[in-house]
């Protein structure tokens, strides 16, 4: 079977599935709803085909009607990953959270707020136009997604590679790395900017700043992860309250964990004030902790470790856009002025 096939037949096997999980849901609820034969191992049968469905599977009208009545519960449906697809997918004029996913212009509207941001030496730099002598500072693709490409240059001798935890011990290993990640197209072109190398002291140590993602929802964080980069990739948990999470929100680790430092009570009130200037339901605001105080680092319209939420945490950051969609409204039908968002136009 050639792959086109074999995708094919994938197809149309997922759409002979949706057919059978739309009836037996009908079927189902039916069931609970107008005798009462049904068993308690065949309602929780029937909750967890409920929770694994998804909205074509089943009636609007039966989720309001017949699924309460029959005690089911239907938060499944509240899906942040789901929320995210759909805008990742939509993304353009008509979501105006896009607009600060560019690095340009999100430096350019914290300017206008008065957070600090690292300097920028360079806007642009081919790399053979790169040298070590300004070093401490971060080299990265002027675009680019993510880690990729960025290096820590403490010196010319001691190079941080951000994405894959590599350590270089010379500028041309830097060279033939870089060069290599051109080739291989992980970075689009020849195009680089120099930027502060942000740095805070960790046990009496400097290092380059800790990452502190805080995930906000229109003035509400729902949490806040903390990353390590230096010497290796680790990472930790925490609720807004600043209180450590028992529990990661991850279906599996997707990095070791430390015993973070967490963040100031100042430091959320920031980050809500800097959510609550961006006309969207959510965005992440990754914030660098140093010594002095947050630094801003990037917006995050869409983070892609959604993907491997828990079922819990998915329903909790869904239930928190909703929330954050309806009190965005108000304030937009109460005539708030995000004059400054749009300034650049």
């Amino acid at each position: 079977m050639t792959d086109a096939a074999h995708i094919q037949a994938l197809t149309q096997r997922k759409k002979d599935v949706d057919r059978e999980v739309r009836r037996q849901l009908t079927q189902s609820l039916k069931r609970l709803v107008t005798s009462s034969d049904g068993s308690p191992e065949y309602h929780n049968a029937v909750q967890e085909l409920l929770d694994t469905a998804q909205p074509e599977h089943v009636e609007l009208w039966m989720l309001s009607t017949w699924a309460p009545k029959a005690g089911l519960d239907t938060s499944s449906f509240v899906s942040w990953r789901t929320m995210l697809a759909a805008k990742t997918s939509h993304k353009g004029p008509q979501e105006p959270v896009w607009r600060v996913d560019d690095k340009r212009r999100a430096y350019e509207y914290v300017d206008s707020l008065g957070v600090r941001r690292p300097w920028i030496r360079s806007e642009s730099l081919t790399l053979a136009a790169v040298t070590p002598e300004d070093a401490p500072f971060v080299l990265k693709p002027a675009t680019g997604d993510a880690s990729t490409g960025v290096f820590l240059v403490f010196n010319e001798n001691q190079i941080f590679s951000v994405k894959d935890g590599n350590e270089l011990t010379s500028w041309p290993e830097l060279l033939d790395f870089a060069n290599r990640l051109l080739l291989q197209g992980k970075v689009a072109r020849d195009s680089w900017i120099i930027e502060e190398l942000v740095t805070e002291h960790v046990s009496g140590e400097k290092v380059p700043a800790s990452n502190l993602k805080f995930y906000s929802f229109y003035g509400e964080i729902m949490r806040v992860d903390e990353i390590r980069r230096f010497p290796k990739r680790s990472t930790d948990f925490f609720n807004s309250d600043g209180t450590r999470m028992e529990k990661i929100p991850f279906r599996t680790p997707q990095d070791e964990r430390h015993a973070g430092l967490g963040f100031k009570p100042s430091d959320l009130e920031t980050v809500k004030e800097l959510s609550l200037n961006i006309p969207a339901a959510f965005v992440r605001i990754d914030m660098l902790r140093s010594d002095e105080g947050l630094v801003f680092g990037e917006f995050t319209p869409a983070p892609g470790t959604a993907a491997h939420l828990t079922s819990d945490w998915d329903i909790r950051m869904g239930r928190a856009h909703l929330s954050a969609q309806l009190r965005l409204q108000q304030d937009l039908l109460s005539g708030k002025d995000f004059g400054k968002f749009w300034s650049d136009q």
